[in-house]
């Protein structure tokens, strides 16, 4: 079962073109969304915010080359900005997730499956299966286009 919060990562190139890396990066939490951008911008809701930036839900901050996002729900996120994203999550996440990270049940033979949850070919078809805008949907949509939400 997946949850209904959402991380969605945007990959693109490089400065040289042929390297793949990460290059935004989009959390919807229940009533707020951010995006960690290139350069240190952080979008809050769509506006551009200074850090260190503490909201009811959710802090963000910048240290030690890195962003740090941290929520109330446990979930942590490190991005340097430039590509490597490190996702972190409390055990109360244990197989509710789906997607490229797998289902976060301890067995890493069954994390590729595709947005069906039925097993992966290919590397290709789990990541094509997965892509996605990075564009995160309205509050009122969420629930009505997430095929694994609970009703």
């Amino acid at each position: 079962m997946c949850l209904t919060n959402s991380v969605r990562v945007k990959i693109g190139t490089g400065p040289h073109k042929n390297v793949a890396e990460t290059t935004e990066v989009a959390l919807r939490l229940k009533s707020i969304d951010v995006q960690l951008l290139r350069n240190w911008v952080v979008m809050v809701d769509g506006k551009a915010v200074s850090l260190p930036y503490v909201h009811k839900s959710i802090s963000v901050e910048q240290q030690m080359g890195v962003i740090l996002l941290n929520t109330q729900l446990g979930i942590k996120m490190q991005w340097n900005s430039r590509g490597r994203l490190e996702l972190s999550l409390p055990n109360l996440y244990w197989g509710q997730l789906c997607g490229l990270c797998g289902n976060f049940n301890g067995k890493p033979h069954d994390d590729q499956t595709l947005r069906t949850l039925e097993p992966a070919h290919s590397d290709a078809q789990f990541g094509t299966s997965w892509q996605v805008s990075l564009e995160l949907p309205s509050h009122s949509t969420l629930h009505s286009q997430d095929p694994h939400s609970r009703h």
